[in-house]
């Protein structure tokens, strides 16, 4: 990695396949302070001091980033908030559900403006891991069997697919590093941290 240039990191993967995790190593790690939730009129982002991440990154699991933060500010917002902590933090850590290929350009052409080098990170493990680690986290919230439906299996197909595919579409981009990292089997963050040192993110 180039040192003294900004970065942007947008981790993308399958439901439970480590991208808040990794989110949260990334402010861990790098970020300077405590957790500060950053609103102005179309702009939510949370800054970690060195650290910026667009969207609400304020509770330690579950929902959160850019998705608490998608239903107002749409995509849009969500391009225009990532410039903004780009602008403001040495690190931007994109994570969220919403996100899609449409965003590939924009967030190319903000880095280009800012000086910033743009990776694409891919939480990449199997569709049965998925599933497996989706079914985990429902029953440890007090859930049951039951509530482990096919919709939500289909949920899980269909981001998995998504990802993937964004990930390859995206390889003929100009502007975009890619970097895939094996999630398979890791459940604690401490593994994850290890497979970060040894993907070269450090």
């Amino acid at each position: 990695m180039k040192k003294n240039r900004k970065k942007l990191f947008w981790i993308m993967g399958g439901m439970a396949s480590g991208k808040s995790t990794l989110r949260r190593a990334f402010c861990t790690v790098f970020g300077t302070h405590d957790a500060e939730l950053i609103q102005e009129e179309g702009i939510e982002y949370t800054s970690f001091g060195r650290v910026g991440c667009p969207g609400k990154c304020v509770k330690g699991d579950g929902c959160d980033g850019l998705d608490q933060s998608f239903s107002k500010l749409k995509k849009e917002g969500g391009i225009r908030t990532t410039e903004r902590c780009i602008r403001e933090h040495e690190i931007v850590v994109l994570e969220g559900s919403q996100t899609t290929f449409q965003w590939v350009k924009p967030l190319v052409d903000i880095c280009s403006r800012n000086n910033c080098d743009f990776y694409m990170v891919l939480m990449d493990c199997r569709l049965w891991e998925n599933y497996k680690r989706l079914k985990k986290r429902i029953l440890a919230r007090g859930e049951t069997d039951k509530d482990v439906t096919d919709s939500r299996l289909n949920n899980v197909r269909a981001k998995n697919k998504q990802y993937k595919g964004i990930f390859t579409k995206s390889q003929k981009v100009e502007g975009i590093n890619f970097i895939r990292i094996d999630t398979e089997g890791m459940e604690v963050e401490e593994e994850i941290m290890q497979l970060i040192e040894e993907s070269g993110l450090y």
